[in-house]
């Protein structure tokens, strides 16, 4: 159901898209991430950003965006979506990425909704999928990317395999780093 307003939604939309290629990245910061993880995960997405491959391939420009997950709905954008149309672009990216401090990190719900739930600071592989997808909607292209940044499994709802199975018959690509 959760995917039924997504696949309306990409029925809808103009099909002349503003950008070739849109990435949206999901940061991982669910209780099994420390900040040594957290750290490694922006200082690999910075490198990735900058790396003279990626940067080569950006051509009339590449949309951008990253935000963190953790469970409970908890999704922060840390890196708003941005156009990368060259380096220079891409080193200013790289350059937020790497100012984010983890301690100010959103990481899960309130104690109340914790104890309310029974749910501390799950990792909901899903919802960050869904969550990816949702901002893809809002901005077509013709490629779009789903990345997925975490250190371990899918620990609560159904698991991935649903959300994933949907985004890719719709066209989207997901990569998973974990």
């Amino acid at each position: 159901m959760r995917w039924l307003a997504f696949v309306a939604g990409l029925l809808l939309v103009n099909p002349v898209a503003a950008q070739s290629l849109n990435i949206v990245t999901a940061i991982d910061v669910s209780e099994s991430i420390d900040d040594t993880d957290f750290a490694l995960e922006m200082e690999g997405l910075a490198r990735g950003v900058m790396d003279d491959r990626f940067v080569a391939q950006l051509g009339e420009g590449v949309g951008f965006e990253v935000f963190t997950w953790a469970s409970e709905g908890v999704f922060d954008t840390i890196g708003p979506y941005t156009v990368l149309r060259d380096g220079e672009d891409a080193a200013v990216v790289a350059v937020l990425l790497r100012s984010q401090d983890f301690a100010s990190v959103r990481r899960y719900p309130s104690a109340l909704d914790q104890y309310q739930s029974g749910r501390v600071g799950m990792t909901d592989l899903s919802a960050a999928i869904d969550e990816a997808g949702r901002r893809l909607l809002l901005r077509p292209a013709k490629r779009q990317v789903i990345n997925v940044l975490s250190d371990g499994q899918d620990n609560i709802g159904a698991g991935p395999a649903p959300s994933r199975n949907l985004a890719e018959a719709l066209g989207v690509t997901v990569n998973a780093v974990i």
